[in-house]
């Protein structure tokens, strides 16, 4: 018992020590200004080159410096497209879909088409009100890195160092160790409530405080999101979540997270993905391929009665990360309540169309009625439970 008491009391001694750092840090960078990731280029080399393969690097592009950010097909009649490649003044994404902007007087747009990257065909984005939603009032927040929105300007078009770390000016400018001290926020070292709310800050949807913004406007590495943004629900936005409150749209990953186990136990955004680099050579930047990222914490069950055991042809992430997810098509990104969706789902809310499972979002089941589905699952489960009791 003594044993358990002294850890506790280091923990928490640990926890209020991270605390008070963290707390300084801001304090320290409340005035700080944005400088852009080619300052921190200089210091941090190896980082910033393998920052510069990622996604968030990526996420939006200033043609003007690298016409080749452009990957939709402009070549080919478009009866959707109703814009011309010289519109184009900034690209927003490229593995799954990419959107394009354009400048009208001193205000962005997102043009009234989308690019989905792996079906090569265009698709209607806001076809009817484009003119009426400004890209940096709506999302520019997430898309680009010191916003002054005020000023319709930006530090960098990318999710940029400073994104995660804070305002850099500072930091930059610090002479020798004991200034640097403060001077930046490493996300690392916040709570582990701090920590994840500099993703979650962006993976998410909501609206910040005045309504105005789809993004929390004033939000700093290191602040709570709570008095910033208010999230979405199914409740007040059921058209972005299936009937069982999982998501149905793309950047809602936080608040699958917070359904899930994983966020009751600590098990955060940085304990699965890589931030500076690309990861295990998977479009999700892992941390390791496929199943070895859940076995790296959860022991394999191989007991041949157990639902774990029915599938020698999938694996964790198939049946607790089913792909019902839409960025650019229905169930091209993963769920992260890392909950399985059971067929019985799919019937109590009155079909696959209407609620899809882990089960028939699987190749193999796709053609499979749900009914039959449930009924093989509960069979093994039913021999779970006589295992179980020894029987």
């Amino acid at each position: 018992m003594r044993t358990v008491q002294r850890c506790v009391s280091f923990v928490f001694a640990a926890t209020l020590i991270t605390l008070g750092i963290s707390l300084k840090t801001l304090a320290a960078t409340d005035d700080a200004s944005y400088v852009g990731s080619d300052q921190c280029q200089e210091c941090h080399q190896k980082i910033y080159k393998t920052w510069r393969q990622t996604l968030h690097s990526q996420m939006a592009r200033d043609v003007s410096k690298d016409p080749r950010a452009i990957v939709g097909d402009f070549e080919t009649p478009s009866d959707v497209r109703t814009f011309t490649r010289d519109q184009v003044v900034y690209t927003i994404g490229n593995q799954w879909k990419q959107r394009y902007i354009t400048r009208i007087d001193n205000e962005l747009y997102i043009l009234p088409a989308q690019y989905n990257l792996e079906t090569g065909e265009w698709k209607p984005y806001h076809a009817k009100d484009w003119k009426e939603r400004p890209w940096l009032k709506k999302c520019g927040g997430c898309h680009v890195t010191g916003l002054n929105y005020e000023a319709r300007s930006f530090v960098e078009p990318a999710v940029g160092c400073e994104a995660c770390h804070g305002p850099g000016s500072k930091h930059v400018t610090a002479k020798g160790p004991k200034q640097l001290d403060g001077t930046i926020v490493n996300p690392a070292n916040l709570p582990v409530g701090l920590q994840v709310q500099v993703c979650g800050a962006c993976h998410t949807r909501g609206k910040d405080p005045s309504g105005q913004h789809g993004f929390p406007k004033d939000f700093r590495p290191g602040m709570t999101l709570v008095n910033l943004y208010k999230p979405i629900t199914p409740e007040t936005a059921a058209k972005k979540f299936w009937p069982n409150g999982h998501s149905k749209s793309h950047h809602q990953q936080y608040l699958d997270w917070q359904q899930s186990a994983h966020a009751k136990e600590g098990v955060t955004c940085i304990s699965c993905h890589t931030v500076h680099d690309t990861g295990a050579a998977t479009r999700y930047q892992t941390r390791l391929p496929g199943d070895k990222l859940c076995l790296n914490c959860h022991t394999p069950v191989n007991t041949p009665t157990r639902s774990h055991s029915l599938h020698d042809f999938n694996g964790c992430i198939g049946c607790h990360m089913a792909k019902v997810v839409k960025s650019a098509v229905s169930g091209d990104l993963h769920d992260h309540t890392m909950k399985v969706i059971q067929p019985k789902e799919s019937i109590a809310y009155g079909g696959l169309n209407k609620q899809p499972n882990s089960c028939n979002t699987c190749h193999y089941h796709k053609d499979h009625a749900p009914e039959d589905l449930q009924q093989a699952l509960d069979k093994v489960k039913a021999k779970d439970g006589l295992a179980r009791s020894g029987n």
